[in-house]
């Protein structure tokens, strides 16, 4: 809901056009107070050009979130009454439609959480119906890959750990991201879903085999960290 650092990035870098091409990798609502610009602005651009911006799916495009965390008081607020709700309603239709996962020039993997706690492969990936609800815990089979996609982090420990965020969340470990990247000739895994601990907007995992990319500066007005662009 950040919309300052989206403009910012468009005047730094350029606005979208289809030899400038953005890839938005999820949580763009919620936590800030123009979130339904910020979608707008990134469906008018789609609308304009659809190869020029690409909008992956994070664990707040999700209403299990979102009417918590900001967008559904949001969409209210600017649209008062039962139009506010059918705002709400029908962007939480859209972001079903959103992908989990992007895959840039063949070797680059982008997703809004992380790996999973049992290995998947691209070619699994893409025969996922992930056009439904998130799951509100990761249950069993599909459930598993959704809720992980958006909710699990990188830690510098073996296999899958515990995470702080809860004990429904996991942590995948440099040996869960070597054999993935192995398995599909792939060669970085990027990942958004958290302040990076540097400060600095993005932070290297796994041997430089995993990049956490966080954009939102200064989140939620009390952080103080940069916002980082790749």
């Amino acid at each position: 809901g950040q919309l300052n650092d989206v403009l910012w990035i468009f005047f730094e870098h350029g606005e979208p056009s289809p030899t400038n091409v953005f890839l938005f990798n999820g949580d763009i609502v919620d936590r800030g107070e123009n979130a339904t610009s910020i979608a707008i602005l990134i469906l008018l651009f789609k609308l304009w050009e659809p190869e020029c911006m690409h909008l992956n799916r994070g664990n707040h495009e999700d209403p299990i979130m979102n009417e918590s965390y900001g967008f559904r008081d949001e969409c209210i607020t600017k649209w008062p009454g039962h139009r506010g709700l059918e705002i709400f309603y029908g962007f939480n239709e859209l972001f079903q439609l959103l992908p989990l996962a992007s895959l840039i020039d063949n070797e680059t993997f982008v997703i809004h959480g992380g790996l999973w706690r049992r290995d998947f492969h691209l070619a699994q990936l893409r025969r996922v119906a992930f056009r439904r609800s998130l799951p509100e815990r990761p249950g069993v089979g599909l459930d598993v890959l959704l809720f992980d996609s958006v909710w699990s982090d990188p830690h510098e420990g073996k296999g899958i750990g515990a995470n702080p965020r809860g004990d429904a969340i996991i942590s995948f470990g440099p040996d869960c991201t070597k054999r993935f990247l192995r398995t599909d000739n792939l060669k970085l895994v990027v990942r958004s879903h958290q302040v990076p601990d540097s400060g600095q907007g993005y932070e290297w995992h796994h041997s430089g085999k995993c990049l956490t990319i966080f954009s939102a500066s200064n989140y939620c007005g009390d952080c103080g960290n940069l916002g980082g662009v790749l």
